[in-house]
């Protein structure tokens, strides 16, 4: 099979990585969030915030980091 000049060819991945990526870091970031306001000495409810507000920056880190890494390896 020939190819034709800017003709790019896909290979099949495993592209199912990626997302992965996203719920370990929000699952990280959970915890980190729990530890950091007992740390701080926070009540359960302060634990709670802290967990759902690290889940989402850590989610959204490891989105752009997924994004970042399928394009360099054109995932």
């Amino acid at each position: 099979m020939s190819m034709t000049r800017g003709e790019i060819r896909h290979e099949p991945t495993n592209a199912a990585t990626i997302p992965m990526l996203t719920v370990i870091a929000a699952l990280i970031g959970g915890v980190r969030g729990v530890q950091r306001a007992r740390a701080l000495g926070g009540t359960r409810l302060d634990r709670v915030q802290y967990a759902g507000g690290y889940a989402i920056a850590f989610g959204l880190a490891g989105t752009i980091i997924g994004v970042c890494i399928a394009r360099l390896f054109e995932l």
